[in-house]
């Protein structure tokens, strides 16, 4: 039996790693990203992608097309300047949107017909994109990711299905590791389960999505956020 193909972007980010085990663990073809330094990881076909940078973008989906055509693909990129929005220059804003939101919709107009029968692109959004943040430029990226993943769940079906993760606050990810100890205690105060999510249960919660018992799930937005939405 041919293995299913993973591509997965951003496979550099605090988040990947528990997400990258879990689909090689099961039997994955896995292809990933990195930006600067490429991870050591053998058992995945790593290639270099810079999601503000149109030239990295096209040469990255030609060498995608090369690949046998995928299973899944999963985005994991995003960043999170944590200003207000007097506070930012236009380069700024242009970088936070190239990253968070262009890149994406490049990278799938690009590759929508290399996917194979019942597929899946997952989206990693955000709760910010769903109640706003106060980082307003972020959380715009992270709205407009959930608007382009629901209506590509109406225009790529039935080939490829399209849904919509939208975690809070992420336990040891680069965001929780640069908070100050008091804005951690508040985020989990403040969580109605008094809990965050851990990268593992995120790695879980993403595979078994792909699996075949939700592959009627399409245009979904899936709030793994233990509640926090006020």
């Amino acid at each position: 039996m041919n293995k299913k193909q993973t591509l997965i972007i951003g496979g550099s980010t605090s988040i990947s790693g528990p997400i990258l085990e879990k689909f090689i663990n099961n039997d994955h073809e896995v292809a990933s990203t990195y930006y600067t330094n490429k991870p050591e990881k053998k058992s995945v076909n790593w290639i270099e992608l810079d999601c503000n940078s149109d030239l990295s973008i096209s040469k990255f989906n030609s060498k995608c097309k090369k690949i046998t055509p995928f299973t899944n693909l999963i985005f994991l990129t995003g960043i999170l300047p944590g200003k207000m929005i007097q506070e930012y220059s236009f380069e700024e804003i242009n970088k936070i949107i190239n990253i968070n939101f262009n890149s994406v919709a490049k990278i799938i107009g690009s590759l929508e017909n290399h996917f194979i029968s019942n597929s899946q692109i997952l989206l990693i959004s955000s709760i910010s994109g769903q109640r706003g943040s106060f980082d307003p430029i972020y959380a715009a990226s992270k709205a407009a990711m959930i608007g382009l993943g629901k209506s590509l769940s109406q225009v790529l079906s039935p080939r490829t299905r399209t849904n919509i993760i939208a975690p809070g606050l992420i336990e040891q990810s680069s965001m929780f590791n640069e908070m100050r100890p008091e804005r951690k205690k508040y985020h989990e105060l403040n969580n109605p389960l008094k809990k965050l999510l851990n990268k593992d249960a995120l790695a879980e919660i993403i595979y078994e999505l792909t699996t075949e018992k939700w592959s009627h799930l399409n245009g979904a937005i899936i709030p793994v956020n233990g509640g926090a939405y006020v």
